[in-house]
Order: structure tokens, then sequence, then C-alpha cells
């Protein structure tokens, strides 16, 4: 039989035998068993992890997660405690909460964020232990521990090299180069081992190069240097220096070989513009970081650094201003964004995609690229304004990484007038207005006030009069 009841109870049961002889006469008796009810004790267990397990020098913010099993199969229990020996009285942090019954066989999770910093090479231990009781005050304890590593910050620099002049007079002349080497890392110092140029060799010793000299996080190197540039007029030149890690970038320098009244428009300085400033995009009506979106059928194949993405493609002039910035809206040094956007005609490169231009397919990367952003967060691009395919809104696809791991993809979005206005010129007037509004677009939420719409106004542009649009790109950092 089954005896139960509450810790402390009992139960008493009495059998009686009854006999009888051959002449009828009868005789009984009884015995008794008591049963107790003893106290089960209650059970738990904990496990703790860390997302992410290892972070990069100088630390970062991780995610904790604490699970509190109830391992009894009796009674519930009161989680009465949660305290961490690094991180103190869990409750009230990130979503964990102490007081709350967890009923037998069932758990209980919360998570907590913390930073862990260190040096490479270090870790940080903590433990989290849970104390809980059941309805007649008994309690238990148990712990769990979770580590996390801090790893080495990977060496990661740029170059940029401009010529001055940008074009000499036939037969030639001599051009000024200047280079400068940013360390774009945030966490330690690197030393410039080399410099070589491809055309002009080892630049140590060469102007005021000088290899051996130590760069501080965040901040660069700069040095000149003298070459002859000699050709037939339409003749140039592309140097690319290079300056160790392997993770450095480089930005080539061009010279042509001209008539003297000859100029170019390879640079916005080069034609004239304004570099753009600070004070440009911080009157920029919104600093948000944009909704995370799809890449689309169509993200970029073959990755390529170069501001001018247009490869002389017919459309509408377009300066496409980007201010790199955090959550709190400041700056993001080095941050590479790479963009890719449909021609005049709505047609993608790189893919047969059956929009509604051209479709050119594979093998071709017009609308496609990606720059760094500078010590201000800004960065460029000169392209053309997009055009537009069914069921879609007008649309730039962007991505945005830091020290090569992709932070944030998303979508900017042009202001439906502005777009009409422009819409009436050549190659666009052919294929008349899109059919989808940002209302009615599956993607697009609200760009007038969600980050994702890029202002827009009339501007000159390295390529003529076109639009110059600015943002305020806030990654979730």
């Amino acid at each position: 039989a089954t005896v139960s009841g509450n810790a402390g109870d009992s139960e008493t049961s009495t059998t009686t035998a009854t006999v009888e002889d051959d002449e009828a006469n009868s005789a009984n008796a009884s015995d008794s068993a008591t049963v107790t009810i003893d106290d089960v004790l209650p059970t738990i267990s904990v496990s703790k992890t860390a997302d992410p397990t290892s972070v990069v020098e100088p630390g970062g913010s991780v995610t904790f997660t604490v699970t509190v099993n109830n391992t009894g199969t009796v009674e519930a229990v009161t989680l009465d405690s949660l305290t961490d020996d690094l991180h103190g009285d869990l409750n009230g942090q990130g979503t964990c909460a102490t007081g709350g019954s967890i009923a037998t066989s069932s758990s209980y999770e919360c998570s907590y964020s913390a930073t862990v910093s260190g040096n490479a090479g270090d870790s940080e231990t903590s433990t989290t232990t849970a104390e809980a009781s059941d309805e007649e005050a008994n309690s238990t304890s148990a712990s769990d521990s979770a580590t996390v590593t801090v790893g080495d910050a990977q060496a990661m620099a740029t170059v940029s090299k401009s010529a001055s002049p940008t074009m000499v007079t036939a037969p030639g002349d001599t051009v000024t180069f200047t280079v400068t080497v940013t360390n774009t890392g945030t966490a330690e110092s690197v030393t410039l081992t080399a410099l070589v140029d491809d055309v002009h060799g080892d630049l140590d010793g060469q102007g005021d190069c000088a290899t051996g000299g130590t760069i501080a996080a965040e901040s660069s190197y700069e040095c000149s240097y003298t070459a002859d540039v000699t050709g037939a007029f339409g003749d140039s030149e592309t140097s690319t220096t290079t300056a160790p890690p392997e993770t450095t970038t480089s930005t080539p320098a061009s010279t042509t070989t001209a008539p003297a009244e000859s100029s170019t428009a390879d640079d916005p300085a080069d034609a004239g513009l304004e570099p753009l400033t600070v004070a440009a995009f911080t009157a920029l009506p919104i600093c948000a970081v944009p909704p995370s979106s799809t890449a689309g059928p169509f993200p970029t194949i073959e990755q390529l650094d170069r501001r001018d993405v247009t490869e002389d493609y017919p459309g509408h002039p377009l300066r496409l201003g980007i201010r790199v910035v955090d959550a709190g809206c400041n700056p993001v040094p080095g941050a590479e964004v790479e963009i890719w956007h449909t021609d005049a005609t709505g047609d993608y490169s790189s893919y047969a995609d059956g929009g509604s231009g051209k479709d050119e397919g594979e093998g071709t990367t017009f609308c496609r690229g990606f720059q760094r952003a500078n010590a201000d967060g800004i960065l460029e691009f000169q392209t053309i304004y997009p055009g537009w395919y069914e069921g879609r809104a007008v649309h730039i696809h962007v991505r945005a990484r830091i020290n090569g791991g992709e932070v944030l993809t998303t979508q900017l979005y042009f202001d439906e007038a502005y777009t009409e206005a422009v819409y009436v010129e050549a190659p666009y007037a052919e294929f008349g207005s899109p059919d989808t509004t940002w209302a009615s677009d599956f993607i697009a939420a609200d760009p007038a006030s969600d980050g994702s719409g890029i202002t827009l106004a009339a501007a000159e542009t390295s390529k003529g009069s076109g639009t110059l649009g600015l943002i305020n790109l806030g990654l979730p950092v």
C-alpha cells in the first residue's frame, strides 16, 4: 500500500485476525504498525555559461547565462539568493531576480552582462552560487563557474598614399608622394617594420620616410618622398606602398602625364571639392543604429577597395558620405564599410538577377566597393543614384566590419520625393516611377526616423553636378 503525506506525518494501520474451532468457538487478536513520513531535503544544480568565451584585449562585454535546476522530485523550491564571487548580488542585474518558485524537475534561467578585461593570455573565472529552500525551510545551494579568456588584438593598419601633383606635363616631372600609416587597432601600439613601394622600392631612407618607429593605437605615421614620373601624354603611373603586417591595406597613388591645362577628377580634392567634415554629419537630424536587415540575394563576391564604384556606368552622380559611429554617436575609426546597389536601370552586377535592367550578369562588378573610415569615422563613395526594381523601394545595401568582423548588415533608403525629381533624367525616365514606397516595402521600417534614411541635397561631385548623400551609420558597438 502507498503511505503519503507531508514531512512529520505518520500513518498507523491495525490488522485483526479471527479464528473458530470445530465447536464454533471463536477468538480474535489484533496488532498495529505505524509508518512515519520523513522530510525529503531539497536539491538543486547550477549551470553558468559565457558568451563570448573570449574577448580581444583590452577587454569587452560578456553576457553570462545562469540556469538553476530543481533536481528534486517531491516539492518546489524558492530561489532565495543568487550571488557571484566577482559580480556580486545578481538580483536585479540583467534579467536575474530572486524570490521565485521553481517547480520539481524544472529550471529558472536568467542573464546579465559584465565587462571582462585584461591583457592577452589573461583569463577570468567567475562562480555563481544559488541558494534555495523548500516549504519546511530546508535549504540547499549549488554553484557553477564560467571562464572567459582575453585574446591578443590582431595588429591592424591602413596605408593611404597621395601624389602631388596628380598630373604632370609630358614628358614628365618630379612628384611628391605622401604616405600615411594608421594603426587602426585600439589596444596596443605597432612597430613599422617595413615600408615598400611596388614602383619605388624600399622607402626606408627615401625623403623623410623611416622604419622601426612605434605607432600608438589609433594614431598615424606620415612621411613623404619624391620620384620622377615620366611618359607620353595620356600615360599614367600607379604606385602602391605596403606596410606590414599582412592585415595592412593600401591605397595606391596614381599620376597621369598630360598637357599642362588638363586636369583629372579621380579624387574629390582633385575636383575642387571640400573634404567632408564632422560638422556636416553632426548637423544631420538623426544619429542612430539602423535596423539590421538581410543582405539580399546579390551580395558582393569579390571585395573591391575603391572609392569610385561607378566604372563609368551612366546615371545621376551621387557622392555618398558616411560617418561610422557607435551607438553613442562616437566615431569608429578604421571601420570598413562595403556598399552594393543596382545601376540606373535596376540591374545588380555579378549576378544574372532577372531584374528590370539589362542584366549583364556574372563577371561584372559595377556599383560595388568598400572603404575604411578615417580618424573622424568618415568615408565616402562616388557612385550613381540607384535604379529601382519590382517590389522594393530604392535602396543601397551596406555591410560594416570592425577588425574584419561583421557588426552590421543593413539597407539605406532614398527620399521618395527626391527620387522622383532624379528619375526624370535619363536613363531613369525610361523605367518610370518605383512601384514600391517605404510604406509598402517589406524590409524598410521607418527610414525617416530609424537611422536608415539618407539626407540628400543637390551638390557638385567628382563626376559633375549631382547629389550629396550623407548619413550617420550607427553600429551596435
